[in-house]
């Protein structure tokens, strides 16, 4: 659906003289880029208690608006004797072309560019004492994919239905 919508905006936007590439993923389809990191020397309940750390650690890695991370904390092995947690992100994106660059240029990170982000987002929450001591031990390999949403409910059916309906109108006006 969402090709087919752009492929009629495309159309109209060619005809009053836009050259305009709007490169939408198949309807039912989320591109993302997933990972994971291990960060030690804090304890589960306050990786937990400090969500927004990570998301926000996670969006300047990623050089993405927040609103596009989520992430899932979880414990981790015990290493040593420290404490440790597992931070599993997902980072939603517009394109399967974007996702696959974003996973390419991520590729390229250390865990001293974990550290450095999380120091920042951790003082710009005002938390820098609970992240004095932690550290990130491992990251992942960033991964694009595409997660298939085929399991969409009748009422998103609708609603989806609904805007193609409104984008062929609008369409229609343009011609």
């Amino acid at each position: 659906m969402r090709t087919y919508a752009e492929t009629l905006w495309e159309e109209q936007a060619e005809t009053i003289g836009l050259d305009c590439d709007l490169d939408c993923p198949a309807f039912g389809v989320t591109a993302v880029v997933t990972g994971d990191m291990t960060v030690e020397g804090m304890t589960l309940e306050d990786a937990q208690a400090n969500e927004a750390v990570f998301v926000a650690t996670v969006a300047d890695l990623a050089d993405v608006q927040e609103e596009y991370v989520a992430v899932s904390i979880s414990a981790a092995r015990r290493r040593r004797l420290t404490d440790s947690v597992t931070v599993d992100y997902t980072i939603t994106m517009p394109t399967t072309d974007m996702a696959d660059d974003l996973a390419t240029s991520m590729s390229s990170l250390t865990t001293s560019d974990v550290d450095a982000s999380m120091a920042v987002a951790a003082s710009d929450a005002g938390v820098y004492s609970t992240f004095a001591a932690v550290g990130c031990s491992d990251l992942s390999e960033p991964e694009s994919a595409v997660e298939d949403e085929s399991d969409l409910d009748a009422a998103a059916a609708l609603k989806a239905g609904g805007l193609v309906a409104a984008l062929a109108a609008a369409a229609a006006l343009l011609a």
